[in-house]
């Protein structure tokens, strides 16, 4: 079983042994090696890191290596399988979560997330207007109304909640991580110029659902994409450990 997990960092610090961890200095561009793989070798939107942090480290290990499994984690916030409880030693880096274990959760699960985190006393909305700027969200949901309107529903009950699984971490199979449409955001406008916004958004939801159907991956979703337009083509938690 091939796993890369991520490790995002910005900086020069202590990594896992395992050879599941793949540190990854992430916002590379222009910056001094720090002796890492860099996000902004090869095919890389290293540059945009400023508004995607730790996901131009994701976009690259998804365009760049191939894997059975793909995770993202930080340099200081790793998934763990013993309990806080049982965690006797100064040492985290002991706790941290290993390959033979991985692969015996692996066996029963395509995707493994952190432990819910539950705010008892606020929403996700009221949270994160709080902690950063509530200008984000609805900035979020009107891209969203625009590019994926069915999902609508599901980002109001979201914000709406008062738990979920934090810290933009997660590990799960190359099939599932390839189900998603990865468009920049040039890529999406030119299609919307070439083709409306009504047949723009039945071709992208046309070929997500595609991918999910087939378990397929495309070195370009947005040719892909043109060429659906063109031909009219119908196709049918774990807990986290925290390192000081």
């Amino acid at each position: 079983m091939n796993i890369k997990i991520l490790v995002a960092a910005h900086k020069k610090y202590r990594m896992p042994e395992d050879k599941i961890y793949f540190p990854v200095q992430v916002g590379s561009y222009g910056k001094e090696n720090i002796g890492f793989a860099r996000d902004d070798e090869g095919d890389n939107i290293s540059q945009k890191n400023p508004y995607f942090c730790e996901l131009t480290g994701l976009y690259w290990i998804w365009k760049n290596v191939d894997a059975d499994y793909y995770g993202l984690v930080h340099y200081r916030r790793y998934f763990s399988a013993v309990p806080k409880i049982k965690r006797t030693s100064h040492d985290k880096f002991r706790y941290i979560l290993d390959e033979a274990t991985l692969e015996n959760i692996l066996k029963d699960y395509d995707i493994v997330v952190p432990k819910k985190r539950k705010y008892f006393i606020e929403s996700l909305y009221s949270h994160y207007a709080h902690t950063h700027y509530e200008e984000h969200i609805l900035i979020t949901e009107k891209v969203i109304k625009e590019i994926c309107p069915d999902y609508e529903a599901s980002f109001k009950k979201v914000m709406k909640s008062s738990s979920a699984h934090m810290f933009n971490m997660m590990i799960m199979s190359k099939e599932k991580f390839n189900e998603n449409v990865f468009l920049y955001d040039y890529e999406y406008k030119k299609l919307l110029e070439e083709y409306g916004e009504n047949k723009t958004k039945k071709c992208i939801e046309e070929l997500s659902l595609y991918k999910k159907s087939k378990g397929v991956e495309y070195e370009s979703d947005y040719a892909t994409i043109k060429r659906f337009c063109k031909l009219s083509i119908k196709l049918s938690g774990m807990q986290t450990i925290r390192i000081d």
